[in-house]
């Protein structure tokens, strides 16, 4: 399993299960990669519907054909953009291309229904992604993950902190 970071709180796991995208603002001044790089994704998980964690979601997901996760109300919109969606309702555990996932709850604003966090569990690794605020916010994150995420057998977070760097990988 690879993870890449791509700056703010967008991420590539590329792992056998498939590749997922987290939160895709790879057109921002930490990356070095350009949006029509990204030719391979299986899922695309979009936490809330700011343009910093929108970003290339949508000719990304029409490019490679990848099915986009998000809470329903921001699924419609991308459904309108004629992509493949899949829309769980916060804190249910679902399965997309096995890979499995869980919205849970996050601290911050969203104009199109609630901010989320996420937890993917692809090939025997389980990541929490936070939305990049709710990381950098006083929040019970850990909560969060000791609670579903040991349903799933938590293994790692990736943590992004602030518009530049993350704050790492945590073996928990």
């Amino acid at each position: 399993m690879k993870i890449r970071w791509f700056g703010h709180s967008a991420f590539e796991i590329d792992a056998d299960a498939g590749t997922v995208l987290l939160d895709p603002w790879i057109n921002n001044l930490s990356s070095s990669t350009k949006p029509e790089d990204i030719r391979e994704a299986s899922v695309i998980v979009v936490t809330h519907d700011h343009s910093d964690h929108v970003g290339e979601t949508v000719p990304i997901a029409k490019r490679t054909g990848a099915t986009v996760c998000a809470i329903p109300e921001l699924a419609a919109i991308f459904r309108k953009e004629g992509l493949k969606v899949h829309a769980p309702n916060m804190g249910s555990l679902t399965e997309v291309q096995g890979i499995k996932l869980a919205f849970v709850p996050a601290f911050h604003t969203s104009g199109t229904g609630l901010p989320t966090g996420a937890i993917v569990k692809l090939d025997e690794a389980v990541i929490y992604h936070m939305e990049t605020h709710q990381s950098s916010q006083t929040c019970l994150w850990f909560e969060t993950c000791t609670n579903l995420g040991s349903r799933l057998c938590q293994s790692e977070a990736s943590i992004p902190w602030g518009p530049l760097k993350p704050l790492g990988r945590f073996k928990l």
